[in-house]
């Protein structure tokens, strides 16, 4: 994995942690509009099924 990926997907991970995020749409937009256009191509099918499910846990209500 190249370093440029490797450090997308930490971020996005890290973003889907956050709780901020609806999903993997949603953390593909802020890093894109952070200058990071590569990013749909870093975040393939199997990635965004995690971060979806990262999202959807961290916002679930409590």
């Amino acid at each position: 994995m190249s370093d440029a990926r490797s450090d997308i997907l930490q971020l996005a991970r890290e973003m889907a942690e956050s709780g901020l995020y609806r999903g993997w749409r949603s953390i593909e937009g802020r890093l894109r509009a952070d200058g990071l256009p590569r990013v749909r191509k870093a975040l393939d099918d199997d990635v965004r099924r995690e971060l979806d499910q990262r999202c959807q846990t961290l916002r679930a209500p409590r």
